[in-house]
């Protein structure tokens, strides 16, 4: 369940990455606020280089700002889509 006031990253901890993912450099500099020390940096670069998380407009992803309700409807609709089909298109 998404509780007001749930942040980008809490959220993306809900993720099961296979543990046989190994971020590559462009999955690295996706976002440009996700290092080595990001809590779930391995989750957020696969959600990335898979199209479920598509960041901001400056190449941020921001995970501290509070999830707005359409902006997890559209990441539930992309990862539901990539589980079902192993792609994000519907």
């Amino acid at each position: 369940a998404v509780f007001p006031n749930t942040t980008s990253i809490q959220s993306v901890s809900l993720v099961p990455v296979s543990p046989d993912y190994t971020p590559r450099a462009s999955d690295k500099s996706r976002f440009t606020d996700v290092t080595e020390d990001t809590p779930h940096a391995k989750e957020i670069w696969w959600l990335g280089a898979n199209g479920i998380a598509e960041g901001w407009d400056d190449g941020s992803f921001r995970g501290m700002d509070t999830v707005k309700r359409q902006d997890m409807a559209a990441f539930l609709h992309r990862l539901g889509n990539y589980a079902n089909t192993g792609s994000v298109k519907s």
